[in-house]
């Protein structure tokens, strides 16, 4: 059996990880809210479509 050696930088590098892909699960905009958006917007369709 392997054993592993947890460093306090290790652990803060896997906190830090951690919180930046809940920040962007939390933060970035739902699939269905930009799809209304471009529903709404006329300018947007235009750019995504570029």
């Amino acid at each position: 059996m392997a054993t592993t050696t947890t460093t306090p930088e290790s652990t803060l590098l896997d906190a830090t990880r951690l919180f930046a892909r809940l920040e962007h699960n939390l933060l970035a905009p739902s699939a269905s809210a930009t799809l209304a958006a471009l529903r709404k917007d006329e300018f947007q369709r235009m750019r995504v479509a570029a």
